[in-house]
């Protein structure tokens, strides 16, 4: 295992705190049609029938949240400007009128996966609100607390993504780390809420390298 002491008392204490606020865990959230049954293209249209999903899942009300979109790369007079920094996946934040919004990056609409997993992070970002101010290490527990109501397939696999690509005269490739929780925290987490993960179907939804972890994680914890 190669989760520090430190990261363990964390996520074991957390877990705890979680389930005193909110009572026991729900099933894990698998990618099939029985959780998505609307088609998915990566359009802005197709965004609001998982936002309903994730706010049910969570027990948050959807009618209180305004989505949004954003480019990661500005047009401008016509023209799209080069991106200046790394902008984040979704952006949280309440407006003048005390309303929710979930602003979602364009260029990860093509990401099924991706894009649940942000959603239920900022959607968990609303339900920790109902507890009063912000803990110190906010987005860590709003990634934890996403794992918690059953997204820890989604939240795993887009820790990191990798593509790969060409063109007529190039090969590229580019990795991309999403979320704020080490995977080993993410892991062991997904480990200790699901004692049977070992033997159970959903494992084969997580990536190789992410279900070898858990695994480990599962046997670290229960053995």
């Amino acid at each position: 295992m190669s989760i520090t002491p430190e990261d363990r008392e964390w996520t074991e204490a957390n877990i705890l705190w979680l389930k005193e606020q909110f009572g026991q865990h729900p099933d894990i959230i698998t990618p099939t049609k029985d959780n998505f049954p609307s088609d998915f293209y990566g359009r802005e249209a197709d965004i609001k029938p998982i936002l309903d999903f994730v706010c049910k899942q969570i027990m948050v009300s959807v009618d209180d949240i305004e989505l949004q979109f954003f480019d990661a790369s500005p047009l401008i007079d016509g023209i799209r400007m080069e991106e200046e920094e790394d902008l984040p996946e979704g952006i949280y934040y309440q407006n003048d009128n005390g309303r929710h919004v979930i602003a979602l990056n364009n260029q990860q609409l093509a990401d099924f996966t991706s894009v649940i997993a942000t959603i239920a992070h900022e959607v968990a970002h609303i339900k920790l609100l109902t507890l009063g101010d912000p803990e110190e290490d906010e987005e860590y527990l709003t990634d934890l607390t996403a794992i918690y109501f059953g997204f820890g397939i989604f939240i795993g696999n887009s820790t990191f993504s990798f593509n790969q690509w060409q063109d007529e005269y190039h090969q590229k490739w580019s990795l991309k780390r999403t979320g704020y929780l080490p995977i080993e925290v993410t892991t062991y987490a997904i480990a200790l809420l699901y004692p049977n993960s070992s033997n159970s179907y959903w494992t084969d939804y997580l990536k190789k390298d992410i279900k070898k972890q858990v695994e480990q994680a599962h046997k670290f914890i229960y053995s």
